[in-house]
């Protein structure tokens, strides 16, 4: 989500985009001293796959709705005749296209929790306030790592961090994320996890990032009051 320039140059090593592999060399050896490539990330759960395909990936059973149409209709033309087999068929085809309005009408837990997720990402590298002061609480924590420096409370804290970081040396180039997961933990409270991969403007290197999101119901809106950086990888 954010890129840690600064905190290389912290450690006082400047690293120049254009040397190539001994660029990647440094890279590393700085992630090594400040150690921000190491462990693994815990998964958070993971989504049934009846949800999975009934509201979030329609099309699979859908298709699959229609082949089994065909082959039914075809078996039971040949033993009970024309009319009922166009039947099954029929059948099937509504069955398929009940699921995807179905899926459009119903949004589930983990589309909307990885919509905000993403909103949030995409807020912090456009630095667009408007979406940030309606995604973050008002007591929102960054913690990245345990640099000092980068760690702040608040959200005025946070927005002037994310101002000063992504609109100066940290500012990227293009952005993506990469995976979601999503954990409901009760009806006012879930996470997120996010990998982001981001571009630097400034060294034009690629580096991939783990952030845990720590969502909290605000009356009505849900709210981030926790991002944790979980892992900062290499260039990749």
């Amino acid at each position: 989500m954010f890129s840690f320039g600064s905190a290389y140059r912290t450690y006082g090593l400047e690293i120049d985009a254009n040397k190539g592999v001994d660029n990647l060399v440094g890279m590393k050896m700085v992630q090594l001293v400040i150690g921000v490539a190491s462990g693994n990330v815990p998964v958070l759960a993971a989504r049934s796959l009846a949800g999975r395909f009934l509201f979030e990936q329609p099309t699979i059973l859908g298709v699959l709705m229609l082949v089994a149409g065909v082959l039914g209709a075809v078996v039971v033309s040949r033993w009970a005749g024309l009319k009922k087999g166009a039947l099954v068929l029929g059948g099937c085809v509504l069955g398929a296209l009940s699921v995807v309005v179905l899926s459009t009408a119903v949004e589930t837990e983990y589309e909307a929790f990885r919509d905000r997720s993403r909103g949030l990402v995409f807020a912090v590298a456009e630095v667009d306030e408007a979406v940030l002061m309606d995604l973050l609480g008002e007591d929102v924590q960054l913690n990245v790592l345990g640099i000092r420096g980068l760690d702040v409370e608040g959200r005025e804290a946070v927005l002037g961090r994310i101002r000063a970081r992504m609109g100066g040396d940290a500012q990227v180039s293009n952005y993506r994320v990469l995976e979601t997961q999503v954990k409901v933990d009760g009806p006012r409270t879930a996470r997120s996890q996010v990998w982001v991969r981001v571009t630097s403007e400034q060294w034009r290197v690629v580096n991939v990032s783990t952030w845990r999101l720590i969502w909290r119901l605000d009356g009505e809106q849900w709210r981030v009051v926790e991002i944790r950086a979980l892992r900062i990888g290499g260039v990749g």
